[in-house]
């Protein structure tokens, strides 16, 4: 059953949830279908506690994909964001340089507004809102959770970015994500574009994206699968990946609300895409970023288990942290985890970094005193368990048997595009 059968969506997503006595396959109708089941948002007591910070996906299908459309139409692009921000879409700005921005918007057209909506989030005027969205009524896309009307015009309560010609709708940049809680679903990062470039394309029956957050992986797949099964703990994640499948015209997508593996365990892939969160440290709060297990636990583990979810010649792209000893060669742990595990393994490595270095890079947008206590945490956590190095990078895996399988380890190359070195 698609995600977007039906005329509407969330609440008239189709909706799997990992918990007892639910089977994997089992889909769950969640509002027009089957009034009487209770929304999940609702079970977990969190769809009330931020009501606007997420799309509401109440409106028909055919407007949210309309609106999809018109956005695209207006040359709505990452392209056009950076000229008119002076920076890379996936950068954080200071808040300090917002008010120089509209300036380079100050010719009210459709495009200009929507920049100025939801790339930095100004208050356009009314009129302004209108004609960027004729012929969809202002009210419609207020509906949808997208925009809300203020005394002083219409405001964006979510981000919308652009990549490789879809646009995903996420939670805005903020100056301290910790507000949003455990939930935040960033949008497109470096990360991201990085799988995207190495995950391999070509037509496959079936394809997972496993950690979906806003979508990006499972909407990319989309175009080259005949179906897509998208996996997120995080129930605003799949809100998110429900309401850009539509936005984008895409209905071959299905959300699946789980840990891990664990909403397609009696599933097959011929595809797999995996962005967990699994930056090394003490943090739990960041569900985006960390596992809250210890070490490389969450890398070890999504490594080794993946190969059992693979089809006979599938690929798999997984985005990994992973610890070694300073005299250790970098791909050494990665190499054991897939030892035996009955696929070709190319391990590419972004960089590695001393725990110091590793620390200091990803806490370095906190203020000096929040700054020294958490630097002094995190650097205290990787002595209590040993670390001396720290490598990211993304490993891609080719299931092959029965057959002598091959292990290669390089360097991730920088500005290359995307990489299809499979040909063997």
């Amino acid at each position: 059953m698609s995600v977007l059968s039906g005329g509407r969506v969330w609440r008239a997503i189709c909706y799997s949830e990992a918990r007892a006595g639910t089977p994997a396959e089992e889909e769950i109708m969640v509002g027009n279908q089957l009034a009487n089941e209770p929304s999940p948002f609702k079970r977990t007591g969190r769809w009330t506690d931020k009501p606007r910070s997420y799309p509401a996906l109440s409106a028909d299908i055919r407007s949210i994909a309309a609106l999809g459309r018109i956005v695209k139409s207006a040359g709505y692009s990452e392209a056009a964001i950076r000229e008119a921000r002076g920076a890379q879409i996936m950068q954080s700005h200071n808040s300090a340089d917002s008010p120089r921005h509209p300036k380079r918007l100050a010719v009210p057209t459709p495009l200009s507004t929507l920049i100025k909506l939801f790339a930095l989030r100004a208050v356009v005027r009314e009129e302004e809102a209108r004609a960027a969205f004729f012929p969809l009524p202002v009210e419609e896309v207020e509906e949808m959770g997208l925009v809300e009307s203020r005394l002083e015009g219409i405001q964006s309560c979510v981000g919308l970015s652009e990549f490789d010609g879809l646009l995903l709708a996420h939670d805005p940049h903020h100056e301290n994500v910790n507000d949003f809680g455990s939930e935040y679903v960033p949008g497109i990062n470096p990360t991201s574009v990085t799988l995207a470039g190495v995950t391999v394309r070509q037509p496959v029956h079936r394809a997972l994206d496993l950690g979906t957050g806003c979508g990006l992986q499972a909407l990319l797949a989309a175009r080259h699968s005949e179906r897509v099964i998208a996996v997120d703990a995080n129930p605003r994640a799949l809100n998110y990946a429900a309401f850009n499948a539509g936005l984008n015209g895409l209905t071959n997508i299905e959300c699946r609300r789980g840990d891990l593996f664990g909403p397609v365990t009696d599933c097959r892939f011929d595809l797999i895409a995996c962005n967990l969160p699994c930056v090394i440290s003490p943090e739990s709060r960041r569900a985006f970023h960390h596992s809250g297990l210890a070490g490389d636990t969450i890398s070890e583990g999504i490594v080794r288990a993946t190969p059992a979810y693979l089809s006979k010649g599938g690929f798999a792209s997984i985005l990994c942290n992973w610890t070694h000893a300073r005299d250790e060669h970098w791909s050494s742990p990665v190499q054991n985890w897939v030892e035996g595990a009955g696929c070709d393994a190319w391990l590419l490595r972004h960089d590695t970094h001393d725990p110091l270095t590793y620390a200091a890079l990803w806490i370095r947008n906190r203020n000096t005193i929040e700054y020294e206590r958490t630097l002094q945490r995190w650097v205290g956590y990787y002595q209590r368990l040993g670390i001396e190095a720290i490598s990211a990078g993304v490993l891609t895996l080719r299931r092959q048997t029965p057959r002598l399988n091959w292990f290669r380890a390089d360097e991730l190359p920088v500005g290359s595009g995307t990489l299809q070195p499979w040909k063997n």
